[in-house]
């Protein structure tokens, strides 16, 4: 039956097929069966870290409307860059309310998501990008799967012309669909993670937090017992880490391995599908 092809379907094979999908189908064919949520394994990250996600107002008049991606009348809001657990990233995905104020009915308010060119250039090509934004507040997801190394800039323009255009954001928010990320949401679920992100807040916490934890891996698999008592390792207890899981102390060492470039106080809040 096909029911029975799918069990046997190997995961990889399953998370290829997924990675074709957007977000909609690919959270349907999660709930498709039993075995393919387990084979896929997909998550819901909310990504707070440091990218000014607050309200804004942006301003335009007296210039020429050049369109979009031309450069012209362009800003840049926020690089997304690095963009955390990138090797397990399905999909990026920015949601906000806006709304557009001006005179007449010709909106030019657009927001789109560029592919950076190089370490110096933003202005690649264009992975999402926004319809003209309307008169009435409205919502607007944008979505986009990234590519390996490569990082990405979000951008707006508001329009031109002789007269005065507003563009309002509000709620706005970057949510990463994640696959193989579910025993990361189990493992992080238990832990302080206001408290856990000051410890890491510099390069010498995040260091010292990763040694701490290579030791205990160690420990653990040198068979030794006493792994548990290490002073270092109390702060973690402290934190909600289960310091003698050692699955626990895998997933939180990738996670701390993938925000040392960040380096960042925000919180990480997970979500599971």
């Amino acid at each position: 039956s096909s029911r029975n092809m799918i069990d046997e379907m190997p995961d990889v094979v399953n998370k290829k097929v997924a990675s074709f999908l957007d977000v909609k189908d690919t959270l349907s064919l999660t709930s498709t069966c039993t075995q393919l949520k387990k084979s896929l394994n997909i998550c819901i990250f909310d990504d707070l870290y440091s990218h000014n996600l607050k309200p804004q107002k942006w301003s335009g008049s007296g210039s020429s409307y050049y369109g979009i991606g031309t450069g012209g009348n362009e800003k840049v809001w926020m690089r997304l860059m690095p963009i955390i657990f990138q090797n397990r990233v399905h999909s990026v995905i920015f949601e906000c309310n806006w709304k557009y104020q001006g005179c007449g009915h010709n909106s030019k308010a657009q927001i789109y998501i560029r592919e950076d060119k190089n370490a110096n250039n933003y202005q690649g090509g264009i992975v999402a990008s926004s319809p003209p934004a309307e008169n009435h507040e409205s919502k607007l997801r944008l979505v986009f799967q990234p590519k390996p190394g490569k990082n990405y800039t979000l951008c707006y323009m508001v329009g031109g012309g002789s007269s005065h255009n507003d563009l309002f954001i509000a709620n706005p928010r970057i949510r990463l669909l994640l696959h193989d990320a579910i025993n990361i949401v189990k493992q992080l679920s238990t832990v302080k993670m206001d408290e856990f992100m000051l410890l890491i807040k510099s390069k010498n916490g995040i260091d010292l937090t990763l040694a701490v934890l290579d030791s205990l891996l160690g420990s653990m698999k040198r068979g030794e017992q006493e792994y548990d008592n290490s002073t270092l390792a109390l702060p973690l207890h402290e934190l909600g880490i289960d310091i003698t899981n050692v699955e626990a102390l895998r997933m939180m060492k990738y996670f701390i391995e993938s925000v040392k470039n960040i380096r960042t106080t925000a919180n990480f809040r997970f979500k599971p599908i």
